[in-house]
């Protein structure tokens, strides 16, 4: 069959048609060659995100094994502590012991030496009495003496005036003047050793106030030292958790350690009331959960903050950017110093 020709608005239409053809499955190459591409870019951003995490993840482990070394270097020094504290307070119950025994030995001399001042300073009293008798009665000889003498003296003249008496009477008379004479120097003997013997009583009177006052001197140290060793083994037995009604850095540690371990934050005060009870220790105040709160989240922020000074003061790391999830960059590096 003879073929039937075309005209030139059918050639112009096929022609299109071939033309826009062609430039369709180029258009559609370069769409998949674009598609695959930027597919391929996303995976590696991907990989490069993912790898850095791992990276982050694994330098929050190597942190958080270094917290918990510190953690339990923190538990052994605390029971360290605690078994100190708890020497220190057998010491101080023997000491106040040997020192209670002190105290009473001490009284029990005490209160021997205040029998024999008391018997002593009876002796005193009557000694001194008898000394006082005896100086009465030496006055009164001292002046039956005088008299004696005057009447000698009286007689004597009488006798020289009127000359009648006898060789026998001066004799008599001179018998009684040396009887009287050694009556006196007798008396001066015995007042003589009374105040000899008054003399070493004063000296014993002086040694034992002496002694008096370094006893009462000893009671007093003695019963300072018991108050003494009575405070400190107050303050021993019993944990202060807050200074200047702040919590300190051991009670905050423990009970970080306590909710880290499973503790729930209600439970960690009565926990820690507990133990110390156990131990002997009597803990000032329990820990509310909000606290115990507050100090973990004060551990993680002083934790970013020691990340941070480490990254600040380390040698080098890479200079990396890495796309996140939200559409922003994380640009890190270290200037060279």
């Amino acid at each position: 069959m003879p073929c039937k020709r075309r005209s030139l608005a059918q050639k112009t239409l096929a022609r299109n048609l071939v033309s826009y053809r062609w430039s369709n499955k180029e258009n559609s190459k370069t769409a998949s060659d674009r598609t695959n591409s930027n597919v391929k870019t996303r995976t590696q951003a991907r990989i490069s995100s993912l790898q850095h995490e791992l990276a982050e993840n694994r330098e929050h482990t190597n942190l958080l094994q270094t917290q918990s070394n510190q953690q339990q270097k923190d538990l052994t020094y605390l029971r360290a502590r605690l078994n100190g504290s708890n020497a220190t307070l057998a010491l101080v119950n023997d000491d106040l012991y040997a020192t209670q025994m002190e105290l009473r030995l001490t009284e029990t001399t005490l209160n021997d030496s205040l029998q024999e001042l008391q018997e002593s300073h009876v002796l005193a009293a009557q000694h001194h009495k008898r000394i006082q008798r005896q100086q009465c009665e030496k006055k009164k000889l001292s002046a039956s003496v005088r008299d004696l003498q005057n009447q000698v003296v009286s007689q004597l003249a009488k006798a020289q005036e009127a000359s009648s008496l006898s060789t026998n009477e001066l004799a008599n008379a001179t018998n009684e003047i040396k009887k009287l004479s050694s009556d006196l120097d007798f008396e001066k003997y015995k007042m003589m050793e009374s105040h000899k013997e008054m003399s070493k009583l004063r000296i014993k009177v002086k040694r034992l106030q002496v002694r008096i006052l370094r006893a009462d001197n000893s009671r007093k140290l003695a019963k300072d030292r018991s108050r003494r060793l009575l405070k400190a083994s107050k303050k021993a037995a019993s944990w202060l958790v807050t200074s200047r009604r702040t919590y300190t850095p051991e009670a905050r540690t423990l009970a970080r350690l306590l909710s880290k371990a499973g503790c729930s934050q209600e439970r960690v005060g009565p926990i820690m009331a507990a133990v110390g009870k156990a131990l002997g220790v009597k803990v000032s105040r329990n820990m509310s959960r909000r606290t115990v709160q507050r100090a973990n989240d004060e551990a993680a922020v002083a934790a970013r903050i020691q990340m941070g000074y480490e990254l600040a003061n380390a040698a080098f790391f890479w200079n990396c950017r890495i796309p996140s999830q939200r559409h922003t960059g994380i640009h890190g590096c270290k200037v060279p110093s």
